[in-house]
């Protein structure tokens, strides 16, 4: 210990003393905070472990991304220690790898981890919050392209010319179709559909915005459904 920091030890028992608080006692609760500290893997996995996170439509996605791209190299890492610049180290490392947009997801997410935490009292630092996503990575682009009717019937005859599975096949032309996300149609079960009224019902657990809704389809979709 320097002489500065035994002078600042010796200020701080003072204050303790002052205040009617033991300093040997104040000092071993310290020490023990300290000790028990948990790490990112620990605030990670309680995160994911919360139930209204369970229902996240992408909930098996984000547990295999914060997996590879944060635990499974910094998961050891105590959270109240990480200073903003070690954070970073962990985005910009997505980002050199040639994921921008990935490395502002990535973030995103821990930030929703150490919000939880924080909260629950787990930790004390939020010094994750100070990072933004263009510290690090990118925004993903608004789309501002669509494709004409020409495209669009190249795309679609093209389909037949891959080597892709017939489910894939059939996956993508009801995508088309029906202007739908990905991960509705893969979550969609047979009860889902009344192909009589052309009607899709999307259950408020496969929805983006966790609410029921109707999507219409049309008699070319029926037909392939």
């Amino acid at each position: 210990m320097s002489i500065k920091e035994a002078r600042d030890a010796m200020e701080e028992c003072k204050g303790w003393l002052e205040e009617g608080r033991d300093p040997a006692m104040q000092r071993k609760k310290a020490r023990d905070i300290v000790s028990s500290s948990p790490s990112i893997s620990t605030l990670v996995d309680e995160w994911l472990e919360t139930p209204s996170v369970k229902e996240m439509v992408k909930y098996e996605y984000w547990k295999r991304m914060l997996k590879l791209h944060v635990t499974n190299n910094y998961g050891r890492m105590i959270a109240d220690e990480m200073s903003p610049v070690e954070w970073e180290q962990i985005f910009l490392r997505i980002t050199k790898g040639g994921s921008p947009v990935q490395a502002g997801n990535v973030l995103v997410k821990m930030k929703q981890v150490i919000r939880y935490a924080l909260r629950r009292k787990r930790i004390t630092s939020n010094s994750l919050m100070l990072l933004e996503i263009n510290d690090i990575g990118s925004r993903p682009d608004d789309g501002e392209r669509f494709l004409n009717d020409e495209e669009i019937g190249a795309f679609w005859n093209a389909i037949d010319k891959t080597k892709m599975s017939w489910q894939n096949k059939m996956l993508i032309r009801l995508v088309a179709l029906t202007g739908c996300r990905g991960v509705e149609l893969r979550l969609a079960r047979k009860g889902d559909f009344d192909l009589k009224a052309r009607e899709w019902v999307i259950p408020k657990e496969n929805s983006k915005t966790r609410k029921r809704f109707v999507r219409g389809i049309s008699q070319l979709a029926a037909d392939y459904l």
